[in-house]
């Protein structure tokens, strides 16, 4: 038997419908599911990368940490005082006097670097860089605080996240200059 073809005019609207497709309000429905699986996904990533970078910065702090602590720990230990009362340390070779007084300075901070900083044995100031560039990556260091004695050498840093700045953490190092027991010889 031969079945008619459905004209849309004379179709019954339940016809219609059955064969049109979706609604309107299915539409929103699925498009509003889509952009709540769609937001949940977005902020559990935004949030997996915040803890990311929050742990890429602390592993990349402590690496620095233990980079300026080496780097400082070899010139601080065989810190001797000349005649004057000045602290003296040997860079490759190179001797740094610094002041004994307030304003002597063994390290000294700026734009996000460590210096080692005073006096050439020719009387011009130097400034030495305590770690090239590299090696600092995304962190700045300021320093916080510097006590300088014959018996003690007391360095406190901060490392800050260039790149979020509210990331932070202190390291303080207590170097043990040898001072009297080193006999190598007299510095000059």
């Amino acid at each position: 038997m031969l079945r008619p073809r459905l004209n849309l005019a004379t179709t019954p609207p339940r016809a219609r419908r059955a064969r049109a497709g979706f609604t309107l309000v299915e539409m929103l429905a699925a498009l509003m599911v889509l952009g709540l699986l769609t937001a949940l996904v977005a902020t559990g990533v935004a949030r997996a990368n915040d803890i990311y970078r929050a742990e890429q910065f602390a592993s990349q702090a402590q690496v620095l940490s233990d980079s300026i602590y080496n780097a400082i720990s070899t010139p601080v230990r065989f810190m001797r005082t000349d005649a004057d009362g000045n602290y003296v340390v040997s860079l490759n070779g190179e001797k740094i006097r610094v002041s004994a007084g307030i304003d002597g300075r063994l390290l000294a901070s700026r734009d996000g670097r460590l210096y080692f900083v005073g006096a050439s044995s020719e009387g011009g100031s130097v400034e030495r860089q305590v770690l090239i560039d590299s090696a600092y990556g995304t962190c700045d260091v300021s320093l916080e605080e510097l006590g300088l004695s014959d018996d003690d050498v007391k360095v406190k840093i901060s490392v800050t996240d260039a790149s979020a700045p509210e990331r932070s953490r202190e390291y303080e190092y207590h170097l043990d200059p040898l001072g009297a027991d080193y006999t190598a010889g007299a510095v000059a």
